[in-house]
């Protein structure tokens, strides 16, 4: 069995001259985060890699990837969740509600 091989990403911006990666490695080329420290400010740099793996749903997926959840755990998440956003729906409405209440006594 040949032994595999990465490819580094060429460092010309030339379309003509990028080698193509490896089927196996096509994804390789977007899992790279370069964050910049500025000014030896690495607490704003890790805050920045954070907030990016946060948006990404990195850390979410795994977490959900550490054990496997049976259908009848992920059921009861989605009626948590759509629970919870009712009763938010109905808290903020309320609020709503007492505001436009005291407008009114004034």
């Amino acid at each position: 069995m040949a032994a595999r091989r990465i490819l580094q990403a060429p460092s010309c911006s030339c379309a003509a001259q990028q080698q193509q990666l490896p089927s196996h490695l096509q994804h390789a080329r977007s899992m790279a985060v370069v964050v910049d420290v500025q000014r030896n400010n690495v607490d704003r740099a890790l805050s920045k890699l954070n907030k990016h793996f946060k948006e990404a749903g990195m850390v979410e997926e795994c977490r959900s990837r550490e054990y496997r959840r049976t259908s009848a755990e992920l059921k009861f998440a989605r009626n948590r969740a759509a629970h919870n956003k009712r009763v938010g729906v109905q808290i903020s409405e309320r609020l709503k509600w007492v505001v436009r209440r005291r407008k009114l006594k004034m």
